[in-house]
């Protein structure tokens, strides 16, 4: 999903265009968002899942929950809700271990001047993928969405 901070404003706000964006590929289940503010982590909001976590196309990304915040995965997530590309930025604010880290964009409600977040790298199996770089709120596009 490609969009600015001000489409969102909040971990809920997030939350609801991942649900959003699911529901409009046909995609069942529970959505959330893969970021963090400046109270709440991403590992205290997300189901640790001891299933596979796969790309919409089925290639896999990591064996479970423990596998996903281990520091590295085993594919980027470099695909869309309709399994098309996605953004190569991404919004995290979360370490890889799922702890809040780096900016948040004053908790993901600024998209431009000089405020910076944490952000992803979709290409990335590294630390990378979650914690690549701080970068300003106004160059980064996009989420990653985790079905619950």
């Amino acid at each position: 999903m490609q969009f600015n901070t001000n489409s969102f404003g909040s971990l809920g706000g997030a939350d609801v265009l991942c649900q959003n964006a699911a529901t409009n590929a046909s995609l069942a289940g529970t959505f959330k968002a893969w970021m963090s503010d400046s109270t709440t982590s991403a590992a205290s909001r997300l189901t640790h899942a001891t299933v596979p976590y796969v790309l919409v196309d089925g290639t896999r990304i990591a064996d479970d929950w423990t596998d996903l915040t281990d520091g590295t995965i085993q594919h980027g997530i470099n695909k869309n809700e309709y399994g098309g590309g996605h953004s190569t930025g991404v919004f995290t604010g979360t370490g890889t271990s799922g702890a809040i880290s780096g900016g948040n964009c004053s908790n993901w409600t600024v998209s431009s001047g000089n405020s910076t977040a944490e952000s992803g790298n979709t290409d990335s199996t590294n630390g990378n993928w979650t914690a690549g770089t701080g970068e300003r709120c106004r160059y980064l596009d996009g989420i990653y969405c985790f079905e619950q």
